[in-house]
């Protein structure tokens, strides 16, 4: 009474009683708990680190081109989450796609984020002026640190003359350096 077979490949099958039943589906419930509050947790983590990602995109032409969406106004973008999205599209996803701008190609996301919200771009799409002209506003912002950069953009000899110049503007009109 109260015992059971459980069968597994390559064996012949071992009698189980109750208890160990009971034991294996409480270890069971146990780890599926454990596993769910992992999910949460992790879930919580992203969205701290990353918002909504509503305004990704945004933080990204932000960065790459110097274009903030007028349609951002401070209702839409003071919610937490809002601007977290914002801050890791400019400083973590732009990284990724300015990647990409390394290599000589401008990312389909970057175009097409320009198309859907309507920005005109009164830039050129041209790989070497994009980490130009990045690299000297990077220079400019404090959040930005170089040595935090990827390898190929910190390697880059258009992203650094950008920075390079950036720097020498600033220290020439008596500012001195980041």
């Amino acid at each position: 009474m109260g015992e059971g077979k459980i069968f597994s490949e390559g064996s012949k099958g071992k009698k189980i009683t109750s208890e160990e039943k009971a034991r294996l589906l409480l270890n069971q419930e146990i780890n599926r708990f454990i596993t769910e509050e992992r999910r949460k947790e992790n879930a919580i983590t992203t969205v701290n680190k990353i918002g909504n990602g509503k305004f990704i995109d945004a933080g990204i032409i932000a960065r790459l081109f110097d274009i903030y969406d007028l349609s951002l106004d401070s209702t839409k973008i003071e919610n937490k989450r809002n601007v977290n999205s914002f801050i890791y599209g400019y400083y973590s996803a732009a990284n990724t796609q300015l990647n990409l701008v390394t290599t000589g190609i401008v990312p389909g996301r970057v175009i097409s984020t320009l198309e859907k919200r309507g920005i005109k771009q009164n830039c050129d799409l041209i790989p070497e002026h994009i980490l130009y002209s990045v690299g000297r506003r990077d220079a400019l912002d404090a959040g930005i640190k170089i040595e935090e950069l990827p390898a190929e953009l910190r390697s880059n000899k258009f992203y650094l003359q950008g920075y390079k110049d950036a720097l020498q503007k600033l220290q020439s009109k008596g500012k001195g350096s980041r």
